[in-house]
């Protein structure tokens, strides 16, 4: 390398290094000084002295000033019906854990990493502050003598990060005043559980789960003194990008462990020879993360859940936890995460359709155009949604197959044909007959009262028919277009409209007779609960995601209570129930599972669209397949 980059960076290190070192030097002479001061001048003047210094440079505090360590929040867990763990809940990966429950080597790897004489000194190691001293002259580094008091001082911003010597003064003053009002095992189980280790990882706990995998009671030795590396500088010393830098560091720390008396020179062998090895970030497949997502989603904005805040900041605290940088937040009346949340998800209904999705809908490895596809469904006598599956993962990386949104609640599509039985509905409710018959032929023109379809045309052609003429019964599970858009006209876009929120629909649908035909645009979530309540001869249950909260101490906060409402005639309901039950007779033979069950296929223009959407009595599924982000048409898909 050219001598000039040398001395170039040479004279940055210096650069760099000049406030810090100096602060060190100041710190250095003050130390020596402050002994001579006593030795020579006596107690009483050199105090004077002190006190006349300390009056010009260091702030006044007092224990007020200091306030109270916050408590960490706990994690808010999430669970399935059937007691599986689904995700952990937090802004951040925080496990807060006792300090008896940290193995003594993992207490150990930390002290002799950061603070060997933390059991020793008063806040402020004037021993380090002199080897630091004497280090940083001869090696031209800026090794820092930081105890793990004054590291708790700055991370809690009682004082600020700017390299001042006014700065360190205030910091050493503070970390001498919070020895006082806090024990050692205080102070170090704090500081354990809150130092950042980097990838959103706060306290060990936490980041022994991120980098390896495991609880902090399993932690091997050079695990612990691996994850230790970090507090010095999270993203230089991140083991899973700089695995090298890591081992050198980790392995000093190991070497120190044993002059400090922590463990045997045979430990530390054993343990410098094993490889740093952290396993790659998020490798543990979620398997329900639109369930995740829904279930924040619902809890932050439905007043529903007022138990936990009025208002969606207060209920993100209760979830969450207090965020990292808030001291004020703590202080504050309310819960602050450790809750259990207890979802009404199935997971073995639900794993078998993340099966079923990838099996048929597999996500192409080059990034590929594809179709995919979601799974909805409710149990039919509570209203509890069992299965919330999704072909596509929740995230931002596209070219990997995720999607930022979830396609069983937010996937806005057009229903096709399997939107009739609402308008089957409405016009039963109106008058008419499913006796009654139809002219089938095809193509068909009609003149509209009001638009025929979202375009603004009066007139309508349509195509979809079988000839001559056909009892509306027969039309529906053949899903024969053209009796149902003269069904449409017969009842009227507002009747349909009203009849499909009733049932259970939450979009806003377009006043036009296409509607009749699937015109507007819904989601699978909300086929599955219209047609459970088809299933319950009208009688209407609100689909819910969220069955009980209770605190970890076993308090219950919120459990769900089974409401229905009766919003259809069960006669009707049953009349287009037991057309639905020929479906296998017509548009979906394939649907023939051997047992009761009843349904309705739908398809958009070009195929862009399939859905099939049915019920046994226990439950009700509906079932979209598409491309996620573009009207895309399907060819030669099959499932």
């Amino acid at each position: 390398m050219d001598n000039s980059i040398h001395l170039a960076e040479r004279q940055e290190r210096i650069r760099r290094g000049f406030p810090a070192f100096l602060i060190l030097l100041i710190l250095g002479i003050l130390t020596a000084t402050w002994v001579g001061l006593f030795s020579f001048m006596g107690t009483n003047k050199a105090s004077n002295v002190f006190e006349s210094f300390e009056e010009r440079n260091v702030p006044a505090i007092s224990p007020d000033d200091i306030g109270i360590l916050p408590n960490l929040s706990e994690l808010s867990t999430l669970y399935s019906a059937d007691g599986e763990r689904l995700a952990e809940l937090s802004l951040r990966l925080s496990d807060p854990t006792p300090l008896e429950d940290f193995p003594d080597h993992v207490v150990q790897a930390v002290l002799s990493a950061e603070d060997g004489d933390f059991y020793e000194h008063r806040g402020v190691d004037t021993q380090a502050v002199v080897r630091a001293f004497l280090e940083n002259l001869k090696n031209d580094s800026t090794q820092g003598a930081s105890t793990i008091t004054q590291q708790i001082v700055r991370a809690q911003g009682y004082v600020g990060r700017e390299v001042t010597f006014q700065r360190k003064i205030a910091e050493i003053k503070y970390a001498t005043e919070m020895e006082k009002i806090y024990t050692k095992d205080q102070l170090l189980e704090f500081y354990l559980n809150s130092q950042y280790f980097g990838w959103n990882s706060y306290g060990m706990a936490a980041a022994g789960r991120e980098y390896f995998g495991k609880d902090v009671s399993d932690l091997t030795i050079e695990e612990a003194a691996a994850i230790a590396v970090a507090l010095r500088n999270p993203t230089e010393f991140d083991m899973r990008r700089n695995p090298d830098l890591v081992k050198d560091r980790r392995d000093i720390v190991i070497r120190l462990m044993v002059s400090d008396g922590f463990i045997t020179k045979e430990e530390a062998d054993a343990a410098i020879a094993k490889p740093v090895a952290p396993i790659p970030h998020e490798t543990l497949i979620e398997e329900a993360p639109q369930v995740r997502i829904e279930a924040i989603r619902q809890l932050l904005n439905n007043p529903e859940f007022n138990v936990l805040g009025l208002t969606p900041e207060d209920r993100e605290v209760a979830i969450f936890g207090c965020p990292a940088e808030s001291n004020e937040c703590e202080e504050q009346p309310g819960l602050k995460g450790g809750l259990i949340i207890t979802t009404t998800v199935d997971m073995g209904l639900q794993r078998a359709a993340n099966s079923l999705l990838r099996t048929w809908l597999p996500v192409p490895a080059d990034g590929a155009k594809a179709p995919t596809g979601a799974i909805t469904t409710i149990d039919n006598n509570t209203g509890a949604i069992k299965v919330m599956a999704s072909g596509l993962d929740f995230g931002t990386d596209f070219a990997a197959g995720e999607r930022d949104y979830d396609l069983a609640t937010e996937g806005l599509r057009q229903p096709g044909s399997s939107f009739k039985p609402f308008a089957l509905m409405a016009y039963l409710e109106n008058g008419g007959s499913i006796n009654s018959y139809w002219s089938s032929e095809s193509p068909l023109k009609l003149q509209c009262s009001v638009p025929c379809g979202p375009g603004g045309s009066f007139t309508w052609t349509v195509r979809g028919g079988g000839g001559g003429l056909t009892r509306l019964f027969e039309a529906t599970y053949r899903s024969i277009n053209t009796v149902y858009a003269q069904v449409a006209l017969a009842t009227g876009p507002e009747n349909i409209a009203d009849m499909a929120n009733r049932l259970g629909i939450n979009s806003e649908l377009p006043l036009v007779y296409s509607l009749a035909l699937g015109a507007g645009e819904v989601t699978p979530l909300d086929m599955a609960a219209a047609y459970s309540t088809l299933a319950r001869y009208g009688d209407r249950l609100r689909p819910h995601l969220i069955e009980r909260i209770e605190t970890e101490e076993g308090e219950v906060l919120y459990e769900y209570e089974i409401v229905s409402e009766q919003v259809t005639d069960p006669a009707l309901a049953a009349t287009v129930v037991e057309a639905m039950r020929n479906v296998t007779r017509g548009t979906a033979p394939k649907a023939n599972i051997g047992r009761p069950m009843a349904g309705k296929t739908g398809t958009t223009q070009s195929f862009r669209d399939a859905w099939f959407v049915g019920f046994v009595p226990q439950y009700t599924s509906s079932v979209w397949v598409g491309y996620a982000d573009e009207q895309i048409a399907m060819r030669n898909v099959q499932i």
